[in-house]
This record gives C-alpha cells, sequence and structure tokens, in this order.
C-alpha cells in the first residue's frame, strides 16, 4: 500500500459483477475505470453487517425516531390546546345556568392571578377537587426522558457520555465538602475544569485532578460515618479507602494464622465500627509567595488572618482592627501595620494617585485600632478580606501559598479568634459555619491534627461589647507539638504551648488496625466510631480524573462512571477496533498476514479503575503468574532487564502434594539471578525468522498456520 484516497460513502455503490464478484461503483462517469475490486477498497463496515455492508443506523432506529417525533407533536398539543380543568368545585344542589355562571366569575376573580395561591373559604357545602395528570399524561413525560437512552441504544453508547447520570450511584450530599485546589467547596457547586486533590492509586501521592462531571443524580438515604477527627456523609454505595485484613499466604509462628492488611475502596455500607479508614494528614509542601496584589511575607500574611477574624474595612476608606482593653499581641501587630501599607497622609483624597506616599499612622480607640488608607482598603478588598462576620471567607489564593505562608496566615486568625487553653490545645470557633471549615482544612492542610467541627449554642462579645446569643461552630487543634508550629503573637499562649505534652496517640498509628506496614504520602489512619442512618437527601455524582478525591478530610473514590467508560470501551470501541483491524490486516499485508498485523492497544483506556488494577497486579505477583515486566508491559511501560524484571515469585510455603500420601520434596531455593547467555539483540533474531520463512514460502513448505 502506497496511499489511501478517501471517498465519501456516498458516493460508493456495492454490487455484484456477471461472475458474482463483489465491486465498488465509485459512480464517477468521467473516470475511464469506475469500479474498484475488493482487494483496492479500505472498507470500515457500519453498526451490524449484512454480508456487504453495514446497516444504516437511521434505518435502524426511524421506528423511535418516528415515535420520539410523535410524542414531541402530542407534547406540544397537549400543552397547548390543553382543556383538562384544573380542579373542580362540586355542590351539593343542582344549580340554575346563572348560578353556576355566577360560581365560576367570583372563583376566577377572586383566585386568579396573584391571589391564585390564597386560601379558598367554600360555603352551602361546596368542595374541591384538584386534578392532576392522568396515568396516560404521565406516562407521556416518561417517554420523553428514555429518548436519550434510545439514542444512547443504537451507538451502544453508555448514557453518561450525554450527560445522562441518573444511574450513577457513588453519591454524596449536595453541602459535603471536597479539597478543591483553591480549599474547601461543596460538591453541589464544583464545575467541570476546576481542580481538586487525588491520589495515585490507593497509596500513592496526593496531586491535584481535573474534575471532568458533577451532577445531581437523585436522593438517596445518607450515612453519617466518624471518626474521632473526621466526619463523612454519603451514600451506601461510595467507595471509602478503608484498610482490611485477609489471610496471609504464609502461617504464623506457633501455628497460627497469620493476617495481611490490604489498602482498598470499600462501599460505605459495608464498612463498620471499629474499621480503619485512610484520611487526609497533610498536602504536599510546594506553594507561591503572591497574593493578587504582591509577593507576600510572614508579617503580611499575619496580619491577613488577624484582619479576617477581627478586622474590618470601612467604606471611608479605612482599616479597622477590633481588640480588647489589653490585647497583648497587639504591639507586634501595630509595627506590621505600619512596615506593610502605606497612604497618601493628609494631602491623600483617594482621587489623586500621584502623590508621595507615607507610612500609615494609627489611631487607637478603647476598643479598636484604625488606620486611613485609601491604597490598604483598596489593596485588602482585592485580596478578598471584605465583608462581615457571617459573610467572611479565606480567598482561594491563600490555600495555593507555602506551610509557612498558610501557618502565619492561621496564626493571625488564632490572635484574633483562637484560644489555647493550658494543656496547650487551640480552640477556634465563628457563627460563619463555612468560613470556620476553611481554616480547619487550612489547619489540615499544614499537618496539624484537628478535630471534628461542633455545634453549640453560644454567647458572643461584639467589639463594643454587648452580648449576644447565637449558634456557633468550634473545632479544636488537638497536638500542642503540632501546635506550637502555629504558634501566636500574645504571652500567654506562647506559654502554654511550650508547656503542652505532646499527645502520641494522635499519630494515628493503629498497628493492630491496619497501621503496622501502612505508607502513604499525606495520609495518615482512622478508626470509626459511629455511623448513623439518616434521611434521604439530595445527592451529587462526581467525576474525577484521578479516580478519587478528598471529602470533609476523608479519601473517597470516584464516581461509578468510571465503570460505566470501561464498559463503553469494551462494549463499544473494541467491536469497532477489531473490524478496523481485521479489515487492515486483510487490505494492508496481504501474503505478509502470517508474519505482521494490525494491533489497536485500548489498555490505557482501562485504566481508569486504579486500585483495582494495582490489585490485581499484587495477586498475580504473588501468586506467581505475572513478572515484573508483564506488569510493566500492561501499564506501557518499557522493560526491564530479563534477569530482573522475568523472574516469578513463588510462595514459600506451598508445595505439590503426592497423590500417594508421601511427604512433598522440598528443593533448594530458586536463585534470584539465574545464569543465562548473553541475550541476541531481537532485531537479530527478527532478520533470522523472517528469513527463514520467505525461504520457506519460496520452496512451498511455510504452514499455513505459521506465524511469529
Amino acid at each position: 500500500v502506497a496511499a489511501l484516497w478517501p471517498i465519501a460513502p456516498d458516493r460508493i455503490r456495492l454490487d455484484r459483477d456477471r461472475s458474482g464478484q463483489l465491486v465498488y461503483d465509485t459512480l464517477n462517469k468521467s473516470a475511464p475505470n469506475t469500479v474498484l475490486l475488493p482487494s483496492e477498497i479500505f472498507h470500515l463496515h457500519g453498526l451490524g453487517f449484512d454480508g456487504i455492508q453495514g446497516y444504516s443506523v437511521i434505518a435502524l432506529a426511524r421506528h423511535s425516531i418516528g415515535m420520539g417525533l410523535a410524542a414531541e407533536e402530542y407534547g406540544a398539543r397537549f400543552f397547548a390546546n390543553d382543556a383538562t380543568p384544573g380542579g373542580v368545585v362540586e355542590h351539593p344542589l343542582e344549580l340554575r345556568d346563572e348560578a353556576r355562571k355566577h360560581i365560576k366569575e367570583d372563583w376566577q376573580k377572586i383566585f386568579a392571578g396573584k391571589e391564585r395561591h390564597s386560601i379558598a373559604v367554600l360555603e352551602e357545602g361546596m368542595k374541591y377537587h384538584q386534578i392532576g395528570l392522568s396515568n396516560e399524561d404521565a406516562q407521556f413525560l416518561e417517554t420523553r426522558r428514555f429518548q436519550v437512552q434510545e439514542i444512547c441504544r443504537w451507538f451502544r453508547v453508555p448514557p453518561h457520555k450525554l450527560a445522562d447520570l441518573e444511574r450513577a450511584t457513588f453519591c454524596l450530599p449536595a453541602s459535603e465538602l471536597v479539597f478543591a485546589e483553591g480549599g474547601p467547596k461543596s460538591i453541589a457547586d464544583l464545575q467541570p475544569g476546576e481542580k481538586v486533590w487525588s491520589m495515585n492509586g490507593v497509596s500513592g501521592r496526593l496531586h491535584l485532578s481535573v474534575v471532568e462531571a458533577s451532577v445531581c443524580s437523585g436522593e438517596d438515604e445518607i450515612l453519617e460515618l466518624r471518626t474521632t477527627n473526621r466526619m463523612v456523609r454519603c451514600n451506601a454505595a461510595h467507595k471509602i479507602l478503608a484498610r482490611r485484613k485477609y489471610p496471609a499466604p504464609t502461617g504464623g509462628p506457633g501455628g497460627y494464622q497469620s493476617i495481611r492488611w490490604e489498602t482498598e475502596y470499600i462501599p460505605a455500607g459495608d464498612l463498620r465500627v471499629g474499621d480503619t479508614i485512610v484520611v487526609l494528614k497533610n498536602l504536599p509542601t510546594a506553594g507561591t509567595h503572591t497574593s493578587p496584589t504582591r509577593e507576600v511575607s510572614v508579617e503580611f500574611m499575619e496580619f491577613c488572618g488577624l484582619l479576617l477574624g477581627d478586622g474590618n474595612i470601612n467604606k471611608d476608606h479605612g482599616v479597622t482592627i477590633a481588640r480588647g482593653e489589653s490585647a497583648l499581641y497587639m504591639d507586634h501587630y501595630r509595627a506590621v501595620m505600619q512596615r506593610e501599607f502605606q497612604s497618601f497622609g493628609r494631602a491623600g483624597n483617594g482621587r489623586t494617585r500621584n502623590l508621595e506616599t507615607v507610612a500609615v499612622t494609627l489611631t487607637e480607640g478603647e476598643r479598636q485600632t484604625r488606620f486611613a488608607s485609601v491604597l490598604a482598603a483598596e489593596e485588602l478588598t482585592a485580596c478578598g478580606f471584605a465583608g462581615t462576620a457571617r459573610t467572611k471567607t479565606v480567598p482561594d489564593w491563600i490555600f495555593l501559598l507555602t506551610v509557612e505562608l498558610r501557618l502565619a496566615f492561621v496564626r493571625g486568625y488564632l490572635d484574633a479568634d483562637g484560644h489555647v487553653d493550658k494543656k496547650g490545645r487551640i480552640s477556634f470557633a465563628s457563627v460563619n459555619e463555612y468560613l470556620l471549615s476553611q481554616i480547619r482544612h487550612l489547619c489540615m492542610s499544614c499537618g496539624i491534627p484537628v478535630t471534628n467541627a461542633r455545634e453549640q449554642q453560644a454567647t458572643c462579645t461584639l467589639p463594643n461589647g454587648e452580648l449576644f446569643e447565637a449558634i456557633s461552630y468550634t473545632f479544636t487543634c488537638s497536638n500542642p507539638e503540632e501546635n506550637c508550629r502555629i504558634w501566636s503573637h500574645d504571652p500567654r499562649y506562647q506559654q502554654r504551648l511550650k508547656d503542652g505534652q505532646p499527645f502520641e496517640k494522635k499519630g494515628r498509628a493503629y498497628p493492630r488496625y491496619g497501621g503496622e506496614d501502612f505508607e502513604s504520602e499525606g495520609c495518615e489512619l482512622s478508626r470509626i466510631v459511629s455511623i448513623a442512618l439518616l434521611s434521604s437527601e439530595p445527592v451529587y455524582d462526581l467525576q474525577v480524573a484521578g479516580h478519587s478525591f478528598i471529602a470533609n478530610g476523608i479519601i473517597v473514590h470516584n464516581s461509578n462512571i468510571e465503570h460505566q467508560a470501561i464498559e463503553f470501551v469494551v462494549d463499544t470501541l473494541v467491536p469497532w477496533a477489531m473490524r478496523l483491524e481485521q479489515e487492515a490486516n486483510i487490505k494492508f499485508f496481504g501474503l505478509n498476514r502470517q508474519t505482521l498485523f494490525t494491533k489497536l492497544n485500548v489498555a490505557s483506556l482501562l485504566r481508569g479503575d486504579m486500585s483495582s488494577r494495582y490489585a490485581a497486579y499484587a495477586t498475580g505477583r504473588q501468586w506467581g503468574w505475572l513478572s515484573v515486566n508483564d506488569v510493566r508491559r500492561l501499564e506501557d511501560q518499557n522493560p526491564l532487564p530479563p534477569h530482573i524484571g522475568d523472574l516469578f515469585l513463588i510462595p514459600t510455603n506451598m508445595y505439590a502434594v503426592p497423590l500417594d500420601g508421601t511427604q512433598p520434596t522440598i528443593g533448594p531455593p530458586l536463585s534470584p539471578h539465574p545464569p543465562r547467555e548473553r541475550p541476541q539483540d531481537p532485531e537479530d533474531v527478527m532478520r533470522a525468522v523472517l528469513a527463514a520463512q520467505v525461504d520457506a514460502h519460496r520452496n512451498g513448505t511455510l504452514s499455513p498456520g505459521a506465524s511469529t
């Protein structure tokens, strides 16, 4: 074959000549040779096959298309000319025409237009009956819903490829927070193209992965799973990364059966109290040093945390920090304000910008420290710190900073809105639930152990000293040793952090519950302490390119859309690939088909379920039917040298049992590096094989089934 020249399928007519030979007529009357033989045409058949050519999709689907058009036409008529009354008023007596007319007019006058949802008062024993859709009308709506699925059947394409996620099953409620690139975000608010934190395999690195789909998939009952420091709500089908024990292939000491622990995704409905799950410990340490307005310093981030907790950006271009009368940390922040911010001085009015700037001047009040600066107010607003106590949020860019700068931000927020007890534990409280969850995720990202958030009725003090009752949310950073990384500029808190004793149990090693050989960068273990069944809620399916994500600090699996995508490859793409391979083998290689062939490798499209794939590889290696190179070939990686990559493992305590009942013979262990000759060059081997086959073909001695 020298070249392929495409011809539009509608300009080809298949026919047979007088001898019954299949021919392709190109319908080109101006060309001298319009008929081509099958050997001159690369013909990829469509869906189905009638012996000559593929079936027309439209011909196969004409009945369902007709049904869809008829349903659409009926729907248009149904809603345009609907004569079905919305309800019926029943009167116990027989009424004259004039009386019926007056009742109808009065009803329309009172309950039409803006008053249509007001309460009806019926007299003289009248009754009102609501009329809804009939069974036939409801079935019409179901017919309309199934049109998308009918189209999927024509092409053997799974519905999720057309954004129909009705049959997706791995779901979280709308309010559950997913750890995105810019901090926690509810699953209902995530959009395709955004990035969330994901894990490679079941024990790999955490990395940012793109969201491919997030769609509400209906309602389902919700399970609430709690550990001592994490909580997630999901339906029973949603998979959570956990540690599960299995019998080990080798016996334990003293004849006891030993066990091995595997990390795998398990449906939430199969988990029990006491099971061990994998949770977030910290995010990768890399990060930036910039805000939307400047390259930030540690002191600037400390002030931003203070501003978020106790600050306010005033309409007259001033910045105010609320504080107690004897706030011991404020001397540090007063110096920071004067170093980090500039103003136009008394000559500035906010409109003229070509004036010389000077350090801001601080004004002290009884319970506040303030400075006037249009430049600072504009910069801090652009950075995302405007708002009230109930509307403030942690800006996205803070989650992208280095660990040092994130901790500096939390330090400022601690001085403003936190508390350190005598044991060195840090508590944060706020009436803003989402803001508090952001601070909690920020601590988790830095490796600071945190508890679950708690809701409580609290008495709060306003900057003016007034008290008010409100629902408050709080969580605790429970390990004083790690809390010293946050630190404080309050001398009292500094001493308490120094005196605090580290809590070794907060390491969550759990050696008896799967933690002895657990290794996963950025993750640790936590045991389930309670499982509760809640009422039904709308649930969302999330599809992530990395096949997993972090929900409320817990590693969970991708949506089952991933498995539907695998079915799409196996049931839709592979049959097409086989037809193309067969046609290419016949038309491109001819007599060389015994030594050459076409192969479309779709293995990379089946890599969705990484955890299942790696589990299968581990089983194959353990039981001796996969080598390292076998696994690397399946992953499209270059093989290792044969003396390393082609070895097979054999369980040392398993031997063949003789049929006569005698004891098995135990031989010497196999050498890990068996002696072998220097391997030949693969190209030399291939040339020798081809040369031998060419000679055999010329001599007429080549077997019809010979191949290499």
